[in-house]
């Protein structure tokens, strides 16, 4: 599952970051928030199922350095998120 993502990239709020790529297809990667890049997890090079199993801890894709901390005021909390993906 490569990310194709390089470590400080700039990435806009609702922005592309990246591909994504399974087996089915490839996918965008989109900037919750306005920031950089600042990591990339290369576990997920040779385990790409970690994003479904563990996407909380072990599966993460990007950490971003914010460039706008009052856009997280906009995300949803994860009662938020559950009520809106209808799980």
């Amino acid at each position: 599952m490569p990310l194709n993502c390089l470590t400080s990239a700039i990435c806009s709020k609702r922005g592309r970051v990246r591909e994504i790529e399974s087996i089915k297809t490839v996918s965008d990667l989109i900037a919750p928030v306005s920031g950089t890049v600042s990591a990339v997890n290369a576990e997920l090079e040779d385990h790409p199922s970690l994003v479904n199993e563990d996407p909380y801890h072990e599966g993460w894709l990007v950490e971003l350095e914010l460039s706008d901390k009052n856009e997280i005021e906009d995300l949803m909390d994860p009662d938020e998120y559950e009520e809106f993906a209808g799980e």
